[in-house]
């Protein structure tokens, strides 16, 4: 069976709680505009199964082959109050469940895939779709309160084999302090349309339409040219900024008062980015590493894993345990004697997760034989002045892991998902030289070592964009089963 299917249609769980628990709402995707993943709620030791739906049309992701834009590969429910609502790329509609009894309550059509999880506020529930448009419906019944076109106009184009607008809403909505923010347009030079909307009555508060063609440092090779901001993922808002995740790159950031840009750098990230975000404190998450979100510079790495973030810390899984870090003020000291003061994690407890998957040989016997492969490998947080004293010029290559976040290779039967990834992007140049010798020109894929976790493979040139990427290492990491580590990853969204 497709893995698609797979992952969305055997789709909602619900079970059981004591009566006497009122249970929050998980009103957005990760539960808030932070998209944490976090609840203050406690559950009880023992949960019993009350109801599963079953929708028998599994997502249609937009990006399918791709590793780091994922944001639709499930059906991600949000709950307000008694109703459980999610959305569908398949058959282009909201679904609305009763919580208690897992019957359908109502379904609201549009004209194109809902690949964002709603988002709910107050009595109402806001739906994005690839036809341009974002719904407010009714919680109670699916009635349509009003609706903003994204985009200039109605035209359309084909898209994943549909025709949808122009500028399909691919910035999912999130909702702060009675607004609504969404983006749609995915080719900047076509133009991209980041909007604010008043929650209750739908007007418009301000839109910027100028992001789209900017003059601007490309990863490449130092080169500039006309690009932009080409939204791709759940956007984030806290009290002054807005986070617009651009899929294969670092998130844009915007002022959340009037929309202008205030920083972007894809530059200097290089390759590092993807849709999912996280903001923690005074960072936020994305492509594996911490960014401070008041600059925008790269401050840390977390390593492989998921995260989930506490009011107090970050919750980290890696296939094999659960960390629980808590945020501290902290000091350390540079070359010349200097002491740097940050704000970073302190490792608070540690659980092994029973009946998980072992490291596979293949990587045991790589990382005992590299000691640079192992301390990629480490599960820890590690921040930028702890180690200043080896500090090459550029911080890509001293955190050396650009795309801890892949998914699995299409390449032969399914396999057994497994929790590793993240070796790094960026090899030495005594590696890459005899990487290069040794690998031919024009042959085709090489399969190095491969377990029911892992896949190491080198790429083949003739698919390389510039000679810089031949026979450079790429990892390729099955998503992990239905775990823990989903449950603080995407169950939770």
């Amino acid at each position: 069976m497709d893995r698609y299917m797979l992952l969305g249609s055997l789709f909602v769980f619900v079970c059981a709680i004591a009566p006497e628990s009122a249970a929050d709402d998980w009103p957005m995707y990760r539960a808030d505009s932070a998209r944490s993943g976090f609840t203050a709620e406690t559950l009880p030791d023992n949960l019993a199964l009350s109801w599963t739906f079953r929708n028998q049309a599994g997502p249609q992701p937009a990006w399918p082959s791709s590793s780091r834009m994922t944001f639709d590969l499930v059906h991600h429910p949000i709950v307000m109050g008694d109703t459980v609502l999610f959305g569908t790329s398949a058959d282009d509609r909201l679904i609305a469940l009763d919580a208690a009894t897992g019957q359908v309550r109502w379904t609201f059509f549009t004209e194109g895939p809902v690949r964002f999880a709603p988002v709910g506020w107050d009595d109402r529930v806001f739906v994005a779709s690839d036809d341009g448009w974002l719904y407010a419906l009714s919680v109670r019944d699916g009635r349509l309160l009003w609706k903003r076109r994204g985009g200039p106009d109605d035209r359309k184009c084909l898209g994943n084999e549909r025709l949808v607008s122009r500028w399909p809403v691919r910035g999912g909505p999130v909702v702060f302090d009675g607004v609504v923010y969404f983006a749609a347009g995915i080719w900047p030079t076509d133009g991209v349309y980041l909007h604010a909307l008043d929650a209750l009555s739908g007007k418009l508060l301000w839109t910027n339409d100028r992001t789209g063609r900017i003059e601007m440092g490309q990863p490449h090779g130092g080169a500039t040219a006309k690009s932009g901001v080409a939204p791709q993922g759940y956007l984030l808002a806290d009290a002054s900024r807005l986070y617009v995740p651009t899929g294969r790159a670092v998130p844009a950031v915007f002022d959340r008062q009037d929309g202008e840009l205030l920083y972007y750098h894809l530059q200097a990230n290089h390759t590092i980015g993807g849709t999912r975000t996280i903001l923690a404190d005074r960072y936020f998450y994305n492509g594996g590493f911490l960014f401070d979100a008041e600059s925008g510079t790269l401050a840390g790495r977390c390593g492989r894993g998921t995260l989930g973030s506490a009011r107090d810390g970050l919750v980290q899984f890696d296939g094999s345990q659960v960390n629980a870090y808590a945020w501290k003020e902290m000091e350390s000291v540079d070359r010349k004697g200097k002491k740097i003061a940050y704000r970073g994690l302190e490792p608070r407890a540690q659980v092994t997760v029973d009946g998980s998957q072992p490291i596979p040989a293949e990587l045991e016997k790589a990382l005992t034989e590299s000691t640079r492969l192992k301390s990629i490998y480490e599960n820890r947080m590690e921040f930028l002045p702890l180690a200043t004293e080896t500090r090459p010029a550029s911080l890509n290559q001293y955190f050396a892991q650009s795309r801890p976040e892949l998914r699995p290779a299409q390449e032969g039967p399914p396999r057994q998902a497994g929790p590793y990834a993240g070796l790094p992007a960026q090899p030495d140049a005594e590696a890459a030289g005899t990487a290069r010798r040794r690998q031919p020109a024009g042959q085709p894929h090489r399969r190095v070592c491969s377990n029911r976790g892992l896949l190491l493979r080198r790429l083949e040139p003739s698919r390389c964009q510039h000679p810089g990427h031949i026979s450079r290492p790429s990892v390729l990491a099955q998503d992990h089963k239905a775990s823990l580590g989903l449950a603080l990853s995407e169950s939770l969204g």
